[in-house]
C-alpha cells in the first residue's frame, strides 16, 4: 500500500485502469461460466427426462406383455446419445426386464436406483428414474445413468477460453491504459515538474503546459496566475527594497556629507584660528627680534645693555625655531616622511638633561620641579633619544605653562608587564595647574587644537605640540594618556617601547644612572679643540659664511670659504697639491654653478677621502639618506648651533681618524 502511495500518478492511473479492467473481466467471465454451467445442466436433466418418457412410453408393450427382446430392443436407441452409459426397464415387482450398457457389462446398482423417482446427480453422474403407467397404473420402471465428463470437459474449455480472453483483454487494457491515461498524467507531471523548477532555481518566469480546457487545465491556468502574481509581487518588494535602500544609501551620504562638510568647516575655523595664531605666535618673536636688532644698531642708543639685547634676540630665535620646527615635524608625520631611529641610549643620561632644561624654566614662573622614580628603571634602552625628549619636554613645557602655582613632577617607572607587550617604560607628568573639562579631552591631541580659545589668548601656543607628542609616541611604540580634574590639575602618562631587557641592569634612580658613552670632544677639549684642523665652508649665503667662520675660528680651526661647488671642488683639489689637504669640508648642498651632491661625488671621484659634512636647510625625509649617498661622512640642519656644530664636527673627525 505505501508502494502504491509513493509511486507516480502515471503508475497509479496505470494501475487503477488495469486492476479496474481485470476486476470487472473476471466477474464478466465467472458469470458467463456459471450461466453456462448450470444451463448445460438444466438441458441435460430436461434431455434426460425426455429421454426417460420416451423409452418409457416405447417399452410399455414390451413390459405387459413381458417381452425382454422387444424392450432391449427399445433400449438400443440409446446408442445415438454417446452421454448414456447404462440403462434399464424394469417390471413392477422391481425384476430387470431388459438393460443397457456402452460398455457391454451388466448394469450395477440398479435396485439402489429404483426407490425414488427423479433425476439427481452424484458422484459426475446424472440418474433419472422414471415410471411407465398405463391407465394410470405403474406397470414397470425406467432408469438411465449418464456419465457427466463431457460436462466437465466442456467447462474446462469454457475456463481456458475464458483465461485466454482474460488476458488478452488485459494485454488491450494495458496498452489502451497508456494511452487514456495521458490526458490526465501529462498536465499532472507538467504541473509538477514546473512546481519543482520553480522551487529549485526559483525563476518565476517558469510556466506549467495547458493541454485542455477541463479541470486540469483550469489548474494549470490557476497555478500560472499564482506565478504571475508572485513573480508581481517580488518585483515589487525588490523594487520596494531597492527604493528603501536608496533612500537609505541617499540618507547615508547627506549624513556623510553633511558630517564632512561639519568637519571640514570645524577643519577651516580651526586652521583659520590656527593661522592667526600661528601669525601671532611667529610675529611676536619677530618683533622683539627686530626690534632689539634696531637697538643694537642704532648709533643714539649708548644706555642700553647690549648683552641682555642679545640674549632676548637669542631667546626669541630659539621660540621662533621651535615653532617652525612644530611645523615641520607636524607635516612630515601627516606625510610619512618622519623617520625614526632605535639607539642605545641612556634613561639616566637623558632624564638628568630633561631635568635641568625644565627645572631653569619651572624656577622662572615660580615652580616647584621634582624628578621620581616608581619602580627601578633599565639603565639603557632602545629608543629614539631626540623623539623622546621631544616628547617630554613638551608635556613638561605644557604642564609648565599651565601651572599658575604649586608643582610639576616627573615620574619614570616601568609599566606593569604584560605577556603579549614589549616592555614600556612609564613617565608620568604631574602638574597642579588649570585643569582640563571632560569635553576637552576628546579633542586634546587633535592638531591645531587647544582646550579652548582662551586658553590660545591666555598662554599663547601653536596647539601642535600635544598632537605631534601623540604621534611621535605611537611612532616609538607606545601612546599618551590625560586624566584631568579641572582646576585640580592633570597627569599626563608616556609609554615607550624600550626594547629587550637582558642583560641591563636596573636603576633605582639618577643616582646610580651613568653615562651612556664619552663626552663630546668639544666638551672635554681645550679652549681652543680645533687647533690646526683646516675646513673648508661650502656655501652660497654671505651671512652663513661669516657666521660658520667666526664659529670655527673662534674654536681655534683654520677657516677658508668658497661660495659654490666648483669652487670647493677646485679648492680641494689645490690643498692636495701643495699637500696642505683639508681635514674636513662643510658642504651646503643647494648652491650655485654644482650644488653639493655633485660637488661631493666629484670630491670623492677625485680621491679625497677626509670629513664631507652635509649642512643645509633641508630637514624632509630622505634628505639625510640622499646627503650620505652622494658620499658625505654626516649630515647637519641649519639653523647653526655653535655647540652642536663643534661637537658634532670633532666627533665625525675623530671616526674617520680612528
Amino acid at each position: 500500500m505505501r508502494a502504491f502511495r509513493n509511486a507516480s500518478i502515471r503508475t497509479k492511473l496505470w494501475l487503477i485502469t488495469l486492476g479496474a479492467s481485470s476486476v470487472a473481466l473476471v466477474a464478466a467471465c465467472i458469470a458467463f461460466s456459471a450461466f453456462a454451467f448450470f444451463g448445460q445442466s438444466r438441458q441435460l436433466a430436461a434431455k434426460h427426462e425426455v429421454l426417460a418418457e420416451v423409452i418409457g412410453s416405447n417399452s410399455k408393450s414390451a413390459v405387459v406383455f413381458d417381452d425382454p427382446q422387444v424392450a432391449k430392443t427399445t433400449l438400443t436407441a440409446l446408442e445415438a446419445e454417446p452421454h448414456v452409459v447404462e440403462a434399464g426397464i424394469y417390471t413392477p415387482a422391481g425384476s430387470l426386464l431388459a438393460s443397457y450398457t456402452r460398455n457391454g457389462g451388466a448394469p450395477a446398482g440398479l435396485s439402489q436406483a429404483l426407490r425414488r423417482d427423479g433425476t439427481r446427480v452424484a458422484g459426475g453422474e446424472m440418474i433419472s428414474v422414471r415410471g411407465i403407467f398405463l391407465d394410470g397404473e405403474r406397470i414397470g420402471t425406467i432408469y438411465l445413468r449418464s456419465d457427466l465428463g463431457e460436462r466437465r470437459a466442456l467447462v474446462a474449455r469454457s475456463a481456458w477460453i475464458t483465461l485466454v480472453v482474460l488476458l488478452g483483454c488485459s494485454l488491450i487494457v494495458l496498452a489502451a491504459g497508456g494511452v487514456l491515461h495521458r490526458p490526465i498524467s501529462r498536465p499532472v507531471m507538467g504541473l509538477v515538474e514546473a512546481t519543482r523548477r520553480f522551487s529549485v532555481d526559483e525563476n518565476y518566469d517558469t510556466r506549467a503546459t495547458k493541454f485542455g480546457d477541463d479541470e486540469l487545465g483550469d489548474l494549470v491556468d490557476a497555478f500560472n496566475d499564482m506565478l504571475d502574481r508572485i513573480r508581481s509581487d517580488m518585483e515589487l518588494e525588490t523594487h520596494k527594497r531597492r527604493l528603501e535602500e536608496e533612500v537609505a544609501h541617499r540618507s547615508r551620504l547627506n549624513r556623510d556629507l553633511q558630517l564632512q562638510k561639519d568637519r571640514a568647516e570645524a577643519a577651516a575655523r580651526a586652521k583659520s584660528a590656527f593661522l592667526a595664531n600661528m601669525s601671532h605666535e611667529i610675529r611676536t618673536p619677530m618683533t622683539a627680534i627686530l626690534g632689539y636688532v634696531d637697538l643694537l644698531c642704532d648709533p643714539t642708543e649708548s644706555g642700553i645693555d647690549r648683552a641682555d639685547c642679545a640674549e632676548t634676540i637669542r631667546r626669541n630665535g630659539r621660540h621662533l625655531l621651535a615653532i617652525i620646527n612644530d611645523i615641520l615635524d607636524l607635516s612630515k608625520i601627516e606625510a610619512g616622511m618622519l623617520a625614526i631611529e632605535r639607539i642605545r641610549t641612556s634613561t639616566g643620561e637623558l632624564v638628568r638633561d630633561v631635568e635641568e632644561l625644565m627645572r631653569m624654566r619651572a624656577a622662572e614662573r615660580g615652580l616647584e620641579f621634582s624628578v621620581g622614580y616608581a619602580s627601578p628603571v633599565p639603565e639603557f634602552m632602545f629608543t629614539d633619544p631626540t623623539r623622546l625628549r621631544q616628547i617630554l619636554v613638551n608635556l613638561l613645557g605644557n604642564a609648565i605653562k599651565f601651572t599658575e602655582r604649586g608643582s610639576v613632577r616627573l615620574i619614570a617607572g616601568m609599566e606593569e608587564p604584560a605577556p603579549d607587550l614589549p616592555p614600556r617604560l612609564r613617565f608620568d607628568v604631574v602638574d597642579t595647574g588649570i585643569g582640563l573639562r571632560e569635553q576637552q579631552l576628546a579633542s586634546i591631541f587633535d592638531p591645531f587644537e587647544q582646550a579652548d580659545r582662551s586658553t590660545t589668548r591666555h598662554f599663547g601656543g601653536t596647539g601642535l605640540g600635544l598632537a605631534i607628542s601623540n604621534q611621535l609616541a605611537q611612532m616609538l611604540d607606545g601612546d599618551i594618556t590625560v586624566q584631568s580634574v579641572l582646576g585640580r590639575g592633570s597627569t599626563f602618562t608616556l609609554t615607550i617601547a624600550v626594547g629587550s631587557l637582558e642583560g641591563v641592569t636596573m636603576l633605582d634612580g639618577l643616582g646610580s644612572a651613568t653615562s651612556s658613552g664619552a663626552r663630546p670632544l668639544a666638551a672635554a677639549a681645550t679652549s681652543s679643540p680645533g687647533r690646526d684642523l683646516r675646513v673648508l665652508v661650502a656655501d652660497d649665503g654671505p651671512d652663513n659664511q661669516r657666521l660658520i667662520r667666526a664659529f670655527l675660528e673662534g674654536e681655534g680651526f683654520r677657516v677658508e670659504v668658497v661660495s659654490d661647488g666648483r669652487s670647493a671642488v677646485d679648492r680641494v683639489s689645490a690643498a692636495a697639491e701643495l699637500d696642505e689637504p683639508f681635514d674636513a669640508v662643510l658642504m651646503d648642498m643647494h648652491m650655485p654653478e654644482m650644488d653639493g651632491y655633485e660637488a661631493t661625488r666629484t670630491l670623492r671621484a677625485q680621491g679625497y677621502g677626509g670629513l664631507i659634512v652635509a649642512l643645509t636647510a633641508r630637514a624632509m625625509r630622505g634628505d639625510r639618506e640622499q646627503c650620505l649617498a652622494a658620499g658625505c661622512n654626516a649630515y647637519l640642519t641649519k639653523p647653526i648651533d655653535r655647540a652642536r656644530l663643534v661637537s658634532h664636527l670633532l666627533e665625525e673627525l675623530t671616526k674617520c681618524r680612528d
